[in-house]
């Protein structure tokens, strides 16, 4: 499994990383390091994200971080993404998809 790394300086989001839903057992970890002064949330989605509306959802345990975090998803997800609610710095979020193996 190669990580796939996505930037997002200043308010804002990174681009939405689709996953595999189909995958199983699903296993999705998404690490964020912190440049600066933010604060940031993890989200994700269960809808299409190459159609159009997406509705998205904090992640309950990654809601308006300021220091660097790491989430795991162990339940089908179809998409994952860094939102900057606040702050001039900068998140790197590191994302590897892969299987659970217990």
């Amino acid at each position: 499994m190669r990580p796939t790394y996505l930037t997002q300086s200043g308010v804002g989001s990174t681009p939405a990383f689709p996953t595999d839903a189909n995958k199983a057992p699903f296993l999705l970890t998404v690490s964020v390091v912190v440049t600066g002064t933010v604060n940031y949330t993890i989200q994700h989605t269960y809808d299409d994200v190459t159609v159009g509306i997406t509705n998205w959802f904090p992640n309950g345990g990654a809601t308006g971080l300021t220091v660097s975090a790491e989430v795991q998803y162990t339940w089908a997800i179809t998409a994952v993404r860094v939102t900057v609610n606040s702050g001039t710095g900068s998140v790197q979020a590191q994302i590897i998809h892969g299987t659970r193996t217990s």
